[in-house]
Parts: structure tokens; C-alpha cells; sequence
């Protein structure tokens, strides 16, 4: 996938929003591709090379980011932070990153880093 700066950006601020534009792997999924419509994921990957997308669409995603890093950042008791999880299905791998998971008595809290907060019982 080739980013594009249509906007004309400055480069330290197309670079940023650069990082982290990965070549889907095979038999690998991520929590965030199983939410797109299955078509759009196949079709992703199948033109990957030939895919453009402008800096300028990909601002909020360095505002994420940066909100990722803040909680990093943020010491937080008993708290999983950034926590990579992994399984398999079938052939697949699945994986996902838990932006923060904090125990609460007899629930858990997830906050996401997308500024949603969501409450579920173990």
C-alpha cells in the first residue's frame, strides 16, 4: 500500500502516520480486519500492492497513537497495558492488543484507546 501526501503535508508528519501500514500475512488475522465486511478484507489483501491511501485520511490514527503511548505511560495497579493476545483457530492465528484491562472486584474494564469505554463481567 503506498501513502500518498496529496495535501502536502510535512514529511516528519507523513512519516508518522506511515508507521505501522502492514502487508497482511497469510492465515493471520487481527481482531481489527475480523470487524471489516469479509469482502473488503479479501479484496485488501488480494491489491494490497496496488492500494493508495492519503496522510491526510490517517491523522486520526496518529491521534491514537499518541493516546496509546499516554496510558503506556501511565502506571496503573494491577492493570495490563498494550497486552498482546494470540490464538489459534483452525489454521488461522488470530491476535489482538488490549489497550488497557483493569480488574474491578467481580468485573473487568476495558478501556480503548479509540476514547470508548466498555464494561462486561468475567
Amino acid at each position: 500500500m503506498e501513502i500518498t501526501n496529496r495535501a502536502n503535508l510535512p514529511s516528519p508528519l507523513v512519516s508518522a502516520v506511515s508507521t505501522g501500514n502492514y502487508r497482511p500475512k497469510e492465515k493471520r488475522l487481527s481482531v481489527t480486519t475480523l470487524i471489516n465486511p469479509p469482502q473488503l478484507e479479501s479484496l485488501r489483501r488480494k491489491y494490497w500492492d496496488e492500494l493508495k491511501e492519503d496522510a491526510a485520511d490517517r491523522i486520526w490514527m496518529l491521534f491514537g497513537s499518541a493516546m496509546h503511548q499516554v496510558l503506556e505511560s501511565t502506571a496503573v495497579d494491577n492493570a495490563l497495558i498494550e497486552e498482546k493476545l494470540e490464538f489459534q483457530v483452525g489454521d488461522y492465528t488470530v491476535s489482538g492488543v488490549a489497550d488497557l484491562l483493569m480488574p474491578l472486584d467481580d468485573e473487568a474494564e476495558e478501556f480503548n484507546a479509540g476514547l470508548t469505554n466498555k464494561r462486561r463481567k468475567q
